[in-house]
């Protein structure tokens, strides 16, 4: 999903429709957080 949202926020601004950005930024940095905690989550409970 944050790869979507980041597409989606380059195409904002490839067609200069900015009005989007800023929930594409906030669910893109969401979703890009879940991830990383998700998969960095066992490697930090191990030290």
């Amino acid at each position: 999903m944050a790869i979507y949202f980041a597409y989606g926020i380059y195409k904002g601004i490839q067609l200069g429709d900015i009005g989007l950005i800023p929930f594409h930024l906030m669910l893109f940095f969401g979703y890009s957080m879940v991830f990383a905690y998700s998969v960095f989550q066992p490697q930090l409970q191990n030290v």
